[in-house]
């Protein structure tokens, strides 16, 4: 009779440690990434007794206090933004422009934006107010 030896096999043992830490580090970066890609302008928006909320998809331009503007979350110069309403307006078929203006801005300003945006070919204009009841801002027409 024939007796085989056996070698005695190690332990199989994964090490998941870098595995874990490559898995924290992506985390972290998507974390930080994702917090700053949406950082918009506060804006006081002003009251509105007769405001109606609607659910439409417009253009959205923000006016800040010190007259930044924003467009669809990208900021313009006043130069620019005739240009880029025209090139939005033609991509999305939409001819309405739903403006988020702080309350202390200028009236000069507010109307300087406007001749721009008509020149891009808006149509309709709606302005985002606060509804007194439920604090909530909301489109007016």
């Amino acid at each position: 009779m024939v007796k085989f030896t056996h070698k005695k096999r190690d332990s199989f043992r994964l090490d998941i440690t870098p595995l874990i830490n490559i898995v924290f580090l992506l985390l972290i970066f998507f974390m930080l990434t994702s917090s700053s890609a949406n950082q918009g302008l506060e804006v006081e928006l002003p009251d509105s007794a007769t405001a109606e909320k609607i659910n439409s998809q417009e253009i959205a331009l923000t006016i800040g206090k010190e007259g930044e503007l924003l467009l669809e979350s990208e900021k313009v110069t006043m130069e620019e933004l005739s240009g880029k309403i025209k090139t939005l307006l033609d991509e999305n078929g939409r001819d309405a422009l739903i403006i988020q203006g702080d309350q202390n801005i200028e009236f000069g300003l507010f109307g300087e934006v406007l001749d721009l945006a008509r020149e891009g070919g808006v149509v309709k204009f709606l302005i985002a107010t606060n509804h007194p009841d439920d604090n909530v801002a909301s489109p007016e027409s």
